[in-house]
């Protein structure tokens, strides 16, 4: 008899930890899950801040050695179209002074919407505004 009901003990309690290794599972995997979309978020904002300093650099580059802010800026617009930015987020403004040229590049990055287009439909995230300038001296050769 108590055997019997030993064994049934035993039974239960098995049913019980595949349960909770179900649970375990489930919870582990939300959250790694968290941790992997908040990493590959983090990834396309960096992307998005390295291709805007890519940008100043080249308008800057380019004003700097033609004197010619105007083309300098196509430049940098279509630098900015090779690294992915949106030309409707993205502005190019340059400042000229005495001893060289800065260019300022000012992007609105939405979060998400690279990898998840679809959760954008619904109540927009916080936009996160990337400001990266460039200055170049004024080249010698012309």
């Amino acid at each position: 008899m108590s055997t019997c009901s030993g064994s049934g003990l035993s039974k239960s309690i098995t049913n019980n930890q595949k349960g909770v290794i179900m649970l375990e599972f489930v919870f582990t995997v939300s959250i790694l899950m968290v941790i992997f979309l908040a990493t590959v978020t983090f990834s396309f904002l960096f992307t998005d801040y390295y291709g805007s300093q890519k940008v100043a650099r080249e308008g800057a580059r380019e004003a700097s050695m033609t004197r010619d802010v105007s083309w300098a800026k196509v430049k940098a617009e279509q630098a900015a179209w090779l690294w992915g930015l949106d030309p409707g987020r993205t502005s190019i403004e340059f400042y000229t002074g005495g001893t060289g040229v800065t260019c300022t590049v000012h992007y609105i990055a939405r979060p998400f919407s690279r990898t998840f287009p679809r959760l954008l439909e619904g109540s927009a995230l916080q936009d996160y505004r990337i400001n990266t300038r460039a200055t170049y001296m004024w080249s010698d050769t012309r």
